[in-house]
């Protein structure tokens, strides 16, 4: 009986274990990502249990489970996966992108925060969201994704920044533009320019941008600090906020392979876009010009410039053709020239393509990670003038050389080879007002300013030459012997070494290294028009061609060449030689449940050498091997004009600083912060006052949304109240308090008189300081219904002082005009972000970003006076009560009786002259239009997905601001330049004042008679209330268009994952006001080596293997 009962316990009990067993089932599967892409080191357990595992590098995972149970799959960046078991044993999981987990952590490039327990005002961007396909820059793809980052794309030229202004302008005559900082690292300009000098158009602009050499690819998010807590730790060189680039890195798991490649066609300008009149209405001005004088036989054989009428009257004079019927022009031989309507945009501008390439392979084991990425941009140029192509490579590696000991490098590449239209630096004519470039042979420009009777080929085929600057000219010859070829290379090292001294303490040591050379050659052939123009000294326009030389040792010569034989071979060569070190202890503990502590104390020096050189090369023969044949005599010439044709000059900028940071949170409510650094600069010059700047910051923030009171709100995820105040500053990098001495060659216009001497070009300014500012930030951030609706309020008041700005003093110092700290600058402004993930079902996700912006500024103090040229010109004056940048106007009264222009005076007197050069009161009777600087600008984006298809549309807008239209309407015009449409309803007739505005062509002797008198009309006119428009645009900026081919498909093909897609770049320009006559509101036709932003379309293929 006994032996029964044993034996049908056993049989139970191994029955009970059978079926425990049998309960139990290995589920295995594959992890990856939405590109299918396999994911390890995702976490997987059994919910509810100790039972886990991590995929492998395949994404593999194998785990014991029972059938009802629930895995749960967790990964950084990634949104928590929780899968019911059934009775399938393979499970294959694909995770999502955690938007909010991504946007969890701020980089500020010295620390990662927390976002719960940051304090400041910060924006996260993943440049996979907002990139452009086809836009080399990636600085360009922020325009309109961040409140409070305004982007204007002043020129579109490769290798010219956009200006980038970050909560309005800070300083007044400072630079004004954000400070880049790549992986932890300051990104040093290689050249320095300003904000205004960065629309100037000139050579050094298309060294302007600190991102044209990064690929787009290699970049994982942007981080935009914008207030003083978020700058804090930059001290000194802070003003105008950060933009933080992180890179990215090698991740564990397997070789990943990326390939993309896109093709990018441009659209050609079209006149149909402007306002300038046809060949066939110009021709009928140009009779208007013939009978009122300006344009006779005699004149055109003295003019610099002349078109068809004066090649006309050339042709009479040589016997070419005839006169016409008694004795008036040959309309026959004008005829065609009428009929021509030439598209320059056509002639100077073709049907080009961008082909860019990136290659990258990226893998990693649990102790070391590497990524590698090369990538090309090869840019056949829009115009017949300019090419470029542009190489990068980059390479990181970690390395966990123990649990407590790490290190990271990177080498970074960046070569570019690129051929532009060659141009002179422009340069501002003082009496006017106005700048100025000679032999400026922009296509653009060229296309939109020349006469469309002009033809670029005669009745034969052949190229026709007019004249330019005294010498024949035609513009496809023209850039074919006057170009610029550029090369670059940049090349930068750096390297991080970790120690984990303590689970609590980490210390960090920075090093980084970079080398840049730069060398443009401007190759000006000796068959080119600009080498013409100085050997142009035929008997009649030899006393007025100011390219030749007037002998101040011979007065009674004729001027002569001083290049009678050759052109030029102009050198620019810039070097940046830098270095960087910091030294950084991380401390960070909770203290029970409730109570963190964090800290941060850092240690940086760096250092900047800058070396610019010039050569004008004088005398280059070209076609003879490069012989040079230099005119002796062209020295005095360039010493009787008070230049030299070598140049060089070196700059050498130090820097040090020290860091320090003390945060405290109590049960992540709330957050207080303080920052304290004191960096020094030794262009401020010796005195510590100047030298050093200690800044400071101190914040707090209430996580109200972890409230006891508020813990039952479902609908709630996020309430967060936060403030900052604080000090940064900055040394606007022209200003030095020390004392500045050259060497020097004093004006002399005798040769044998010529002597060096020392030049005191500033006395020691030991007063001079930095430039500050005061801010004070408050925030609101929200979010709602599962993270569905977002929005960021944020108000801020900014107090800059001492600025910097040159004043005249009493001469007791030794100086009549000198640096000072001279003006204080308060500005105001909210900025709101709305995020909403309108539609979200199993196929089809609709999301969007709305962001608007709004500042207004006031200077309060401004000890230096500007002119009234200053205050009617594009970039208005500086004056205290008003906004920087305020734009004036002379207050048009209406055209007089014949036609000639007519303004109100002091008192309402009408008045037809003014002196721009004054400066005392000027704005008694001037007209105040409005700021330069927009008081509004933002940006629309939406998101789209259905599957596999995804289209994303993006918009951007700014508004608030005042454009001086150029200056189109003279008392005399030419027939080489193309004519404002507006001239169709100029005066003609008495009474015509009653109707038009549109002032007019004045006879030769009534110009006279107004030069005589000293009234300048027309140049007030050009300067009046009726020349300004609205800078307000909506601009389409981008539509993207893309396709991830199924699974299915690229299985086949041993892909992991592929992508298609199809985007238009700057589209269409929604509104923009009509007195604009066409010209983009945020392109400065400036000239030089500048061109527009055009349209452009790519298509692109992304895999990954």
């Amino acid at each position: 009986m006994k032996l029964k009962l044993t034996g049908l316990l056993t049989f139970l009990i191994m029955f009970s274990i059978q079926m425990s067993t049998a309960q139990e089932s290995k589920i295995t599967g594959i992890i990856s990502d939405s590109d299918a892409i396999p994911i390890s080191g995702v976490t997987i357990v059994v919910d509810g249990t100790n039972k886990g595992v991590v995929s492998d590098f395949d994404g593999k995972y194998s785990i014991s489970a029972k059938k009802g149970e629930i895995l749960k799959m967790t990964f950084i960046g990634m949104k928590t996966q929780m899968i019911t078991i059934g009775d399938s044993t393979t499970i294959d999981v694909t995770m999502e992108e955690d938007l909010e987990s991504l946007d969890a952590v701020v980089v500020t490039g010295y620390q990662k925060i927390d976002r719960k327990l940051f304090t400041g005002s910060a924006a996260t961007v993943k440049l996979e969201d907002v990139k452009l396909d086809g836009i080399a820059d990636v600085s360009r793809a922020l325009q309109g994704q961040v409140a409070g980052v305004e982007i204007q794309n002043v020129s579109g030229t490769f290798g010219t920044a956009p200006a980038i202004r970050i909560r309005g302008n800070a300083s007044i005559n400072g630079a004004n533009k954000p400070l880049w900082v790549i992986d932890g690292v300051i990104l040093e300009d290689a050249i320095e320019l300003s904000n205004e000098d960065i629309s100037s158009g000139n050579l050094d602009t298309i060294l302007s941008s600190s991102t044209a050499g990064i690929n787009p690819d290699d970049v994982e998010t942007f981080q935009v600090l914008k207030d003083a807590s978020a700058t804090a730790l930059y001290g000194a060189r802070a003003l105008n906020g950060v933009i933080v680039i992180t890179t990215k890195r090698g991740k564990t798991g397997k070789p990943l392979v990326n390939f993309s490649s896109s093709l990018t066609a441009r659209a050609k300008p079209n006149y149909s876009q402007f306002n300038y009149l046809n060949s066939g209405n110009e021709l009928s001005v140009y009779q208007e010009l013939y009978e009122k004088g300006w344009i006779d036989i005699a004149g055109a054989n003295t003019a610099s410039n002349h078109g068809v009428f004066s090649d006309m009257f050339n042709k009479i004079s040589n016997n070419e053709i005839n006169w016409g019927p008694g004795g008036s022009p040959n309309y026959a031989y004008l005829q065609r020239y009428a009929n021509a309507n030439t598209d320059w945009f056509d002639v100077l501008f073709k049907d080009s393509f961008i082909r860019t390439n990136s290659f990258s392979i990226s893998s990693g084991t649990d102790t070391s990670r590497y990524r590698a990425s090369i990538s090309s941009i090869v840019d056949e140029g829009q115009t017949v003038a300019d090419n470029v192509k542009n190489y990068t490579a980059n390479l990181n590696a970690d390395f966990d050389l123990s649990d407590k000991l790490s290190i990271g490098f990177k080498l970074t590449g960046n070569v570019r080879d690129q051929r532009i239209a060659a141009s002179e630096d422009r340069e501002l004519n003082a009496l006017t007002g106005v700048f100025e470039r000679n032999f400026d042979i922009n296509p653009f420009n060229y296309a939109l300013y020349t006469s469309r009777s002009i033809t670029p080929y005669d009745e034969q085929g052949n190229r026709q030459f007019f004249r330019r600057s005294y010498a024949p000219f035609n513009i496809l010859h023209e850039v074919e012997n006057n170009f610029v070829d550029l090369g670059l290379i940049d090349l930068s090292f750096q390297t991080n070494f970790n120690v984990k001294v303590t689970n609590d303490l980490n210390f960090t040591t920075v090093l980084n290294g970079r080398w840049y050379k730069s060398d443009a050659i401007q190759t000006v052939h000796e068959n080119s028009n600009n080498a013409a123009a100085y050997r142009a000294d035929g008997p009649l326009i030899r006393e007025s061609n100011i390219f030749l030389f007037n002998d101040p040792d011979a007065p009674e010569l004729q001027p002569y060449s001083v290049l009678p034989n050759g052109g030029f071979r102009k050198t620019t060569n810039n070097s940046l030689t830098s270095y960087y070190m910091r030294n950084q202890f991380d401390y960070s503990r909770t203290f029970g449940d409730s109570h963190t502590v964090s800290a941060l104390l850092a240690q940086e020096v760096r250092s900047s050498d800058r070396v610019q050189e010039k050569n004008d090369g004088w005398g280059y023969l070209f076609d003879k091997g490069g012989l040079i044949l230099s005119d002796p005599n062209f020295i005095r010439f360039l010493d009787s004009r008070g230049e030299e044709y070598f140049d060089v000059e070196e700059t050498r900028q130090r820097g040090w600083g020290v860091f320090s940071n003390l945060a405290y949170s109590y049960d992540q409510k709330y957050i207080v912060n303080g920052t304290y650094t004191y960096t020094g600069d030794n262009r401020t010059g010796q005195s510590k006052t100047a030298r050093y700047l200690p800044t400071w910051n101190i914040s707090g923030a209430w996580n109200m949304h972890n409230e006891s009171f508020l813990e039952n709100v479902d609908w709630l995820n996020l309430l967060k109240l936060k403030s900052t105040y604080g000090l940064s500053g900055s040394n606007p990098f022209d200003a030095s308090a020390g004392l500045i001495v050259f060497g020097d060659e004093p004006l002399r216009p005798q040769l044998g008189e010529r002597e060096v001497s020392l030049l005191i070009d500033q006395l020691e300014n030991g007063e001079l300081t930095f430039e500050k500012l005061y801010e004070w930030n408050i925030g609101l951030e929200t979010a709602f219904f599962n993270n569905r609706l977002g929005l960021e309020l944020e108000y801020y008041q900014r107090k800059s002082e001492d600025l910097v700005g040159f004043v005249e003093t009493n001469g007791v110092g030794g100086e009549g005009t000198k640096l000072g700290n001279i003006g204080d600058l308060d500005r105001e402004g909210y900025e709101v972000t709305l995020r909403t993930v309108n539609i979200e079902t199993s196929n089809f996700r609709w999301t969007s970003n709305f962001n608007f912006s709004y500042s207004e500024s006031e200077i309060k103090k401004w000890e230096s006076q500007d002119r009234i040229g200053d205050a009617v010109s594009r970039n208005g004056a500086n004056i205290v009560g008003f906004p920087t940048g305020a734009l004036f106007s002379v207050p048009f009264a209406g055209l007089d009786s014949n036609g000639i222009p007519t303004f109100f005076g002091e008192d309402g007197a009408i008045i037809q002259d003014l002196d721009f050069q004054e400066r005392d009161d000027i704005t008694k009777f001037l007209k105040y239009e409005g700021p330069t600087e927009p008081t509004f600008f933002g940006g629309f984006n939406s998101n789209f997905s259905y599957k596999n298809l995804s289209l994303n549309v993006s918009l951007a807008y700014r508004g608030g601001n005042k454009i001086r239209l150029d200056d189109a309407f003279q008392e005399e015009y030419d027939d080489y330049s193309s004519l404002p449409g507006d001239l169709i309803n100029r005066w003609s007739l008495p009474g015509d004042e009653n109707v038009t505005n549109i002032p007019a062509i004045l006879s030769e002797i009534v110009s006279e008679g107004l030069d005589n008198a000293g009234l300048n009309p027309y140049d007030l006119y050009n300067k009046s209330d009726v020349r300004v428009a609205d800078g307000d645009y909506v601009r389409l900026r981008n539509i993207k268009l893309s396709y991830r081919l199924p699974k299915s498909l690229i299985d086949r093909a041993w892909l992991k994952s592929a992508t298609a897609s199809l985007s238009a770049n700057n589209l269409w320009l929604i509104y923009s006001d009509d007195r604009l006559n066409g010209i983009d509101p945020e392109f400065f036709q400036s000239g030089g080596v500048s061109l527009p932003l055009t349209r452009s379309y790519t298509f692109t293929l992304n895999f990954n293997f």
